[in-house]
This record gives C-alpha cells, structure tokens and sequence, in this order.
C-alpha cells in the first residue's frame, strides 16, 4: 500500500516544493491587503514603525492612503532644451565625484550628465552613498529642480532610477504624498510600485447597476491609477471616478435617511392661526419676510406631512431664527404639546431661555417655562424634572442635562436644536428616544451651509435659508492689523471702550505654550501694556456657573473688554459690544470668523472687528475675502473652495466628514451622485447585500444627520 502511493507522495512534495518557491521569488500568489508591512521587502521595524504612525500596518492601508498632491515629471527634456524649473531627463553620468566640506559639515556628490543633444551639472547634498551607487554606462532617468547651484544652472538633489528598471520617482506624474519622520513621498512610492499586484485583491463594493449608472471603472483599477497614473488622462480619470463614489455614498445615506423617516408617524399639529397672529402682534420686533415664509413652511410641515417634519432652519448671524422657533413651539404648545430645545452650551442656552420668556410673555404661566443644565441645585433640578415627567412643563431649554436617563418628557412633539452639529448622534437619538412618539424635528445653524453642501449632506432635511437680517442691523467694518499695528489699535479701542462700547478680544487657545495669542500670553501682553486695565476672562475650561458670573458682569458693564476663547462663538447677545479684536486669525475658518464677528453690532449702532495677524505679512487670500465680505453664504461658498467641507461644518463628534477626493463645488459631479443615490432606490437594490457600502452608509449617516 505504501509503494502504491510513493509516486503521489513525491509529485505532491514537488508541487509544494514548486509553490514555495513561486511565493517567495513573488511570481504566483499575489500580495493581499491584508499583508503586514514587515512582510515587505526592505521594510524594517524601523520603517514599520514609522509606518505605522501613518496609519499603514498593511497593504490595505497603504493603498488607502492617498496622494495629496502630484507634481508631473512624466515629460521627458532634452537637456539642450531645459530651463529653470522640475525637469526630467534620460542621461548617461559621467565625472562621478564625492566631497566632504570639514568647515561646512556638507557631503557633496557631484556629477555630469549627458544625452545626445548636451549635458548639465547634477549635484546630490548629503547621500554620500550616491557615487558608490551609480552605474558605469548605465541609462538612467533624473527628476529633480534644475536651478541656480552659485553661478550656473545644476539639477539639485534629483530623484535617479535606471530606465531599465519600472520607474517609480522619475519619468513619470509623482504622487506626493502625507508623510512623517522616517517615511517620504519617495518610500512610499517604491512600495507601491514594489507591491502593484496588491491592486488585483481590491474587490469591488458597489453595485453592477450604479457603476454602469455612472460609467466609472473599478474600484481596482481606480486605486491603481490614483497612486501609479500611467499618464494625466488617467489621473483625471482615478480622480473623478473617487469623487463619484465618495459623493454616492454620502447622497445616498440621506436618500435612505428620508425613506426610513417617512415609515414614522407624528400628531398633525393644527395651525391656529388666529392665535397665532396675536402671538406675532406681541413680539418685541416685527417680522422679517423671510422669518414669516419660513415659519408658515414648518407650521405646513406639522399640519399636513403623514410624517415627522424634519427642517433645518440655516441662517445668518443675527438673521432672528429663535423667533422661528418661538411661533412653532407656540403653536405646538397651543395644541396641548410639549416643546424642547436643545442648545450646546449653557451660556446659549441661558440666552434661549430669557429669549423664549420674552417672547412667550404671558402666554406662558408660572411654572411652564424651564431651564434644564448641570448647574441648577438639586431640589430646582428635581422640580423640572417632575414638571416635565407630569407634564406642567410645556417649554424646556436645556443642555446636555437633557440626555440624562432619569429625564422623561410626558408629551414631547416638538424638538428644536440649536447648532446640531456640535451634538453627537448617539445623545440626540436618546432625546428622541424619550418621545412616546416621533417627535418633530426643527434644526437650527448659524453655520451659513453652501447649497453644494446642503444638497449632500442633508438630502433628507427640508432646508429654509434666512437670508436677510431683521432691519435696524449695521453693517461691521472689518479690518487687517498687522503685528506692528497691534499695540496702537488696542490703545485706540480701550481707550474709547465703556460701559456702552464694549469690546470682545478672541484667542485661539488658552494656554498652548507653543502657540502665540493664547490667553495666558494674551493676559500677560496686556497687563505689561495696560496695568490698570480691568477685564474679564471666559474659556470652556471655567465651570457654567463661573461663566455665567463672567458674562453677567460683562452685561452689567463690570468691565469693558472681555477677553474670551470661542466658547463666545455663538448665542451671545450684548448689545453694547461695538469691537471684536480677533487674535491669531489664519488659526481660524472663515465660517467661525464670522461667526465670531456677529457677536459685536448686535443693536443699531455700528460695529469694528480687527483681525490682528501675528506677524507683518502680507494677509493670506482667505483673511482678506472676509475683510471685503460680509456675507456668511458667499463666505461659506469660499471656505469651501479653499479648505473642504470641514471648514464649514467642523469635525463630528462621532467621526468626520471624508472627502479626500471630492469636490462639493464640482456641481456636475454632485448631480450625478444625487441621480444615481436615486437610481439605486429606484432600482430597489438591497443594501445590506453589499457589506462595504453597508457599513460606509450607517457610519456617514450617523456622523452627518439628526436622525
């Protein structure tokens, strides 16, 4: 029995022995994602380590970790022909020498490179293995920055493979790419080219029907030409086919996000107009034609929709979005529900409840009207708690106090958020969880959203836009202070600053050593420059009680000049604050620069707000757009462009918005992802059958909706 199987036996050994050998010279199996990155040729720990600071612990991230930029060495100069600038040329090396400068402490590696039509001077800083390392009548392929090296013209520190190997640094469009000590563009480039069969194991997770939709390539093939583009054509191509996918996924997720919120059911909230009308007559102000459309548009949502309304309310700063709030709330009251709003700090919600007890007057009697934070005692806390369990309470303003597990709200159907994105998903649903039936949903952003933005991010939200301030606003003046100017403008400012022309001063930080205008220098400045100048200080890092001392005395005009951190940036009203110096500018978006701005010109009188840059350069191209701009859309519409759609709408508190590729001013690009997101519901094509899109769907759907 055993000879009948020795023959078997053998072959079996030799195909083993075969495949070994396949694998380890790289000829049959294919590297996986799932390769680590010690497993690489000439990645040591070292290398890995470094690698890993990166994110990369296997192939799979590293092909996951995109270029942030190309620089296009793919055409290849005569060297008769080159002029000053990145060049790449195909040359043999001749007059190879290396020298060590002593008094310098600078290696030297110097050569002469010629093709046929002439030569140029090559010279390499610092990698005294260059001249060991270049080849005798070898061809080779240079990339570099051919420039002025004392009096003529040197290619300097080029990039230098051999034409008879695959390029992967010269002759060809260069990824650049994020980078950390220990790991280049140059290294990780080589990887790639190293390791090109990884791309074949990228499996495709979208389905048939929407990349045909679409016309794009495989996500394969993308990813390889995104990271070793054979040509320009195909970097377009890789980077186009991305932005599709990216905005896909996140169209879709609010496609989806809508479907679902219509299988819900809210009470039909009947307008009373007659009511109502009385309630408007009694506001401090009249209403803004805007204001109107856009509360007669949620009051429609309540009466008629089978489903919750769910509305986002953007507006300007100052464009009076919580008298929006207070008619619907009313009309919800009126009907016999219960209201809450939400705020993200205690200072806006403080602001929210005296707004709300202004409006409301005496349409609301003792008891119906309540702040709900982390500061009340106990015994206060326990009353609101039991008015609002009973129901007594009909109007609760609230901050994260609201999400504790003890807090039951009898009859809520109207929930009202303030600045949405500065809650996380997980402690809004716990609100909505406390509902007995789905509540409607009124949202509310100072934060002017592009429509680019709006169209993607809240595909399942109704959207109202508040483009005009209520009359009697002035307009604010904003000015560039270069370093030198500092010291005059803040004498000028105190010295015409009092009870009734008040002036915020805006850090960046509190206490950063490493950073200049924080509080702690900021407070240090002032007190060598104005010893007897009296001021306040507010930072996230006082207790809500210490700030609501800081704010009141500042109201009272206790002092005159605030000196506080962004924790200011929204909800404050002092209507005698006339100045915003804001420190340290360019550390700051354009959206919360004006943000910041509409703290100050908040009456009828006219207001300044001087960005104080912390050197004498010239301004970038951002701070002088919001220096000639005051209009938060248009300015909304440049951070964009400028900086991507986390400059507009921040990091999440449960994750980030990822649009590496993608570009939200591309209006093509967003129409065709808003048509195939509705492609893929038309089709009715199951997602769960897709894990990857799956899973991509349900994290951006809880990093960018209410929902």
């Amino acid at each position: 029995m055993h000879t009948k199987f020795l023959p078997c036996f053998e072959i079996l050994c030799l195909l083993i022995h075969l495949v070994t050998i396949a694998f380890e010279c790289g000829t049959i199996l294919d590297m996986q994602l799932s390769t680590k990155v010690e497993e690489l040729n000439g990645v040591g720990s070292a290398t890995a380590s470094a690698l890993r600071r990166l994110g990369i612990k296997n192939l799979g991230d590293l092909i996951n970790h995109y270029p942030k930029r190309y620089e296009d060495y793919s055409k290849i100069t005569l060297i008769k022909d080159a002029k000053a600038g990145q060049i790449s040329i195909r040359a043999r090396l001749a007059n190879i020498k290396s020298l060590y400068g002593r008094k310098r402490g600078l290696h030297v590696t110097t050569a002469l490179a010629s093709d046929a039509t002439g030569s140029m001077h090559v010279t390499w800083f610092n990698q005294p293995y260059r001249a060991a390392s270049i080849k005798a009548n070898a061809e080779y392929f240079l990339s570099g920055k051919y420039d002025f090296s004392g009096t003529f013209l040197t290619l300097l520190n080029p990039s230098i493979e051999l034409v008879s190997d695959f390029p992967a640094n010269t002759a060809r469009i260069l990824p650049v790419y994020p980078e950390t000590k220990g790991i280049t563009s140059h290294k990780l480039r080589k990887l790639l080219v190293q390791n090109e069969s990884v791309f074949k194991s990228v499996k495709e997770y979208l389905p048939q029907e929407i990349i045909d939709f679409a016309g794009i390539g495989s996500f394969a093939d993308t990813l390889r030409k995104l990271h070793l583009p054979n040509d320009s054509q195909e970097l377009q191509e890789a980077i186009a086919d991305l932005g599709f996918r990216e905005l896909f996924e996140v169209t879709l997720a609010s496609q989806l996000l809508r479907i679902d919120l219509q299988k819900y059911r809210s009470r039909h909230i009947k307008i009373k107009e007659s009511s109502l009308r009385r309630f408007v007559d009694g506001l401090p102000f009249k209403l803004t034609p805007g204001q109107k459309l856009t509360a007669w548009q949620a009051l429609k949502d309540m009466s008629e929709a089978t489903h919750p309304m769910n509305r986002l309310v953007e507006g300007d700063v100052g464009s009076g979005k919580t008298a929006i709030a207070a008619i619907v709330a009313f009309n919800v009251i009126k009907s016999g529900g219960q209201v809450a709003v939400m705020a993200p700090t205690e200072l806006l919600a403080n602001q929210h409840f005296q707004s709300m007890q202004e409006y409301f007057g005496k349409n609301l009697e003792d008891g119906e009207i309540a702040l709900l934070s982390s500061s009340l005692n106990t015994p206060r806390r326990k009353l609101v708690i039991d008015g609002l369990k009973t129901g007594k309470i009909k109007l609760i303003i609230g901050t994260h106090a609201l999400f504790q597990s003890y807090v039951e709200a009898r009859n809520l159907e109207l929930l009202v958020i303030d600045e949405q994105h500065r809650f996380g998903v997980n402690q809004r649903e716990f609100l909505l969880a406390k509902a007995a039936r789905m509540p409607h949903v009124l949202t509310m952003t100072a934060t002017p959203i592009p429509r680019s933005l709006a169209l993607v991010l809240y595909g399942e939200l109704d959207i109202s836009v508040l483009a005009e301030k209520p009359p009697g606003r002035q307009k604010i003046t904003t000015k560039l202070i270069s370093l030198s100017q500092r010291l005059d403008l803040f004498k000028a400012v105190i010295e015409q600053s009092s009870p009734t022309n008040q002036v915020f001063v805006v850090c960046p930080n509190i206490d950063s050593p490493d950073q200049a205008d924080s509080i702690s220098k900021t407070e240090e400045w002032l007190k060598k420059h104005f010893p007897n100048l009296g001021y306040g200080v507010i930072h996230g890092r006082l207790k809500a009680q210490e700030k609501e001392e800081v704010m009141s005395d500042f109201l009272n005009g206790k002092f005159n000049l605030l000196l506080a951190t962004t924790v200011i940036e929204v909800g404050v009203n002092i209507v005698n604050a006339l100045n915003m110096i804001i420190l340290s500018p360019d550390r700051f978006g354009l959206a919360q620069l004006h943000q910041l701005r509409g703290r100050v010109g908040r009456g009828q009188r006219p207001a300044n707000c001087f960005l104080c840059l912390n050197d004498n350069e010239p301004p970038t191209k951002r701070l002088r757009l919001i220096e000639k701009l005051d209009d938060g859309f248009k300015l909304a519409e440049a951070d964009l462009e400028l900086r991507g759609p986390g400059a507009i709408y921040g990091t999440r508190q449960s994750g980030q918005l990822d649009l590496r590729v993608a570009k939200l001013t591309d209006v093509k690009l967003v129409s065709k992802a808003r048509e195939a997101a509705k492609e893929f519901v038309a089709l009715d094509l199951k997602l769960i059958k897709y894990k990857k899109l799956h899973a991509k769907i349900v994290y951006l759907q809880k990093i960018t909706n209410l929902n």
